[in-house]
């Protein structure tokens, strides 16, 4: 205690000194800049449980379309209007939307500044073609068309289904969300995992409802609907699927509303 006084007296006599006054009051500062920004830093890097909550709910509209944009070899803005297109259809069961209207989603869901006359530009390019959309010009529409396809095409198309693995604060309102990768190569893979593990399973209420699958494969149910399955079951996962690589996502939160910033 003595000792401490000594130093707090030489430190006060050497901050009385008039050429010392600054390179002290300097040294406060950057101290307390330095305290600022741990405490910064501590404060946005956790993130809470209600905030990762919310983050895993909302983020979980996107996540049966967004392979839309994730798996497009394109560089241009045609991704993006086939993901909302697909949203619209699978979450709003509108299958037609106007320029204007894929403009303002691809704004509020994606944070991408796209107005409707690049959109009308673009035209119908080879992977919107491959989705069955087409666009009637006098009216401005684009309509997503579900297509009749046969049951050897549904159980020849790939599922991609991705994990949350991790989310990461990194701002008060910005979020990064770690995602693995799961491509089901065969759906009937699937299918027959759920058969075999029913049989064997005692305890009805583990069951699990497999009529999604059945449906899908009969080309009369969304494979959103088939990810449902798999999001309640994820520990499954491996049974059935392999492990392809990973995703990043950043979303900030714009009011209540969460946004998609960047896919990487």
């Amino acid at each position: 205690m003595k000792k401490m006084k000594e130093i707090y007296k030489k430190f006060i006599a050497y901050a009385s000194k008039k050429e010392n006054f600054g390179k002290v009051l300097l040294g406060i500062l950057l101290l307390i800049f330095l305290v600022l920004t741990i405490i910064y830093f501590i404060g946005t890097g956790r993130i809470s449980k209600i905030e990762e909550e919310k983050i895993t709910r909302e983020s979980a509209k996107y996540l049966s379309y967004i392979e839309d944009i994730t798996e497009s070899d394109s560089d241009e803005i045609d991704k993006y209007i086939i993901f909302a297109l697909d949203y619209s259809l699978y979450n709003e069961n509108n299958s037609s939307m106007t320029s204007e209207e894929i403009s303002k989603f691809i704004k509020t869901n994606l944070n991408i500044d796209v107005d409707k006359e690049k959109i009308i530009n673009l035209g119908i390019t080879e992977e919107m073609l491959a989705k069955n959309i087409t666009y009637d010009a006098g009216k401005d529409i684009y309509t997503i068309n579900q297509k009749e396809v046969t049951g050897k095409q549904i159980s020849e198309t790939k599922i991609i289904y991705y994990k949350l693995n991790n989310i990461k604060k990194t701002t008060k309102s910005s979020y990064k969300a770690f995602y693995d990768k799961y491509v089901i190569t065969n759906p009937y893979d699937m299918l027959n995992y759920y058969i075999d593990k029913n049989a064997e399973e005692d305890n009805k209420e583990k069951i699990v409802d497999i009529t999604a699958i059945r449906n899908y494969l009969l080309g009369s149910s969304s494979v959103s609907n088939v990810k449902e399955i798999i999001k309640n079951n994820e520990d499954d996962l491996s049974k059935y699927a392999e492990t392809d690589g990973s995703v990043t996502i950043s979303y900030s939160l714009v009011g209540d509303e969460l946004v998609i910033d960047g896919i990487n």
